[in-house]
């Protein structure tokens, strides 16, 4: 694999050298995350790395994987000192634009042709004052999953269309001593359906901006289904005290009915589990918005090249060969999570569950709506008004905490709120 990939690295048109005599070596620094959402992900960067140095000889690529707990605060020190990695990494859309106006990203159209953008998916994640900011790689997504042999024995029939469903195969579930649903604390994704009650991603952008509230129903009944889940023993009992992968762990070992998960570890547990075992799809409906039905997928991780990088064009030159036809099917070997390329040869998508799962991640509008909080928000909000859902509080207390971290943030960060007040996302056709 690396010599064919490297045989396409010197073929690439992204080919940073020139041919006038001798260089010297180059050496970029790649800040990178993305192991935990597509495993395999490491494996092949560096695959990917050796195939570009090999053919590109003057240039030297040092990866640095960055932890999932500190990936956003390390850039961000990064950037305040304007030092640091040529090429980094931060989730889409909210964090990407944070630190497109802190001055520590280069636009990336401005230095890949839009012939080639034009092949990335969900570009519109990270585009802001008419340029892209950030490449995506993959696509994933979060569909809710569960368990065909355990619906079976306790006699419920998936998909879950709506959240009186879910709360129904609760009870049939704990009548069979099953768990029904696998889950852990520090979860962010679960705010995922706020959006249901949106009618378009403007609303959440007030609500960030102070031009609404999140105490408000809009923005706030959405917990209280969790809470009517908590009521309904959906969950397993020591959801407050173990973490998000360790009660996700409770659906792969065939003990929980349901769980929530990204496409990647979707694919390990139905490793564990058999595929024919395993059931996929959107999430339970609670809204009542305009946007309730709109899947959740995203690019994820979002890669660019930094302002005070000296080698801008060969870093942009080496992300540009990310995207060649050989990287595109090296990575879907080495990770089965669809590159977010629309020149993916999609028939190499074999399985029901790959392909259920794909046609998920693509069908119809999509949004991640934690892309649109500001990180701090995101962490001092979310993360503990669901602690509070899931240990027994009421859906109105967690939207307080969420209202509170999201005014302290707009106290404390008026620059940042400022350019949030001149976000306005693309509406939906």
């Amino acid at each position: 694999m690396v010599a064919a990939l490297a045989a396409a690295a010197g073929a690439s048109p992204a080919r940073p050298l020139n041919a006038n005599g001798p260089q010297a070596t180059v050496n970029l620094t790649f800040w990178f995350w993305g192991d935990l959402d597509a495993p395999g992900a490491n494996k092949w960067l560096t695959n990917a790395v050796n195939a570009y140095q090999k053919a590109h000889p003057t240039i030297h690529i040092t990866v640095v994987p960055q932890a999932t707990d500190t990936f956003i605060q390390t850039f961000t020190t990064a950037a305040t000192a304007k030092r640091g990695p040529d090429i980094a990494a931060q989730w889409a859309t909210g964090p990407v634009l944070t630190q497109v106006w802190n001055g520590a990203v280069t636009p990336i159209s401005d230095l890949v042709p839009a012939s080639e953008i034009k092949h990335w998916r969900n570009t519109s994640e990270n585009t802001y004052a008419g340029k892209v900011w950030a490449m995506p790689i993959y696509l994933i997504g979060i569909p809710w999953v569960w368990n065909k042999q355990l619906f079976a024995k306790a006699g419920v029939t998936g998909p879950l269309k709506t959240w009186s469903d879910f709360v129904s195969a609760c009870g049939k579930l704990r009548a069979k001593n099953i768990i029904p649903f696998g889950f852990g604390d520090g979860a962010y994704w679960t705010t995922q359906l706020m959006l249901q009650d949106l009618n378009s991603l403007q609303d959440i952008v007030d609500a960030v901006t102070g031009k609404q509230s999140f105490t408000s129903s809009k923005y706030a009944r959405f917990e209280d289904a969790w809470a009517q889940a908590v009521s309904a023993k959906c969950f397993n009992d020591d959801i407050t005290s173990i973490k998000q992968d360790k009660g996700q762990a409770l659906f792969a070992s065939g003990k929980a009915a349901m769980t929530i998960g990204t496409d990647g570890t979707v694919r390990q547990w139905a490793h564990e589990l058999g595929a024919k075992n395993v059931g996929v799809s959107t999430w339970p409906v609670y809204g009542k918005g305009k946007l309730k039905n709109v899947y959740d997928a995203t690019q994820s991780t979002s890669y660019f090249v930094t302002s005070w990088s000296k080698h801008k064009k060969e870093g942009a030159a080496f992300l540009t060969f990310l995207h060649t036809p050989a990287m595109l099917k090296a990575w879907y070997v080495a990770t089965g999570v669809p590159p977010a390329d629309d020149r993916f040869p999609v028939s190499q998508i074999t399985t029901p569950l790959d392909k259920a799962l794909y046609k998920l991640n693509t069908t119809g509008p999509q949004v991640w709506l934690q892309n649109f909080f500001p990180p701090q928000v995101d962490l001092n909000g979310n993360v503990p008004a669901q602690q509070k859902v899931f240990g027994g509080g009421s859906g109105s207390d967690a939207a307080a905490l969420r209202q509170r971290a999201d005014q302290l943030w707009r106290a404390q960060k008026k620059d940042e709120l400022k350019n949030w007040q001149g976000f306005h996302p693309k509406p939906f056709s």
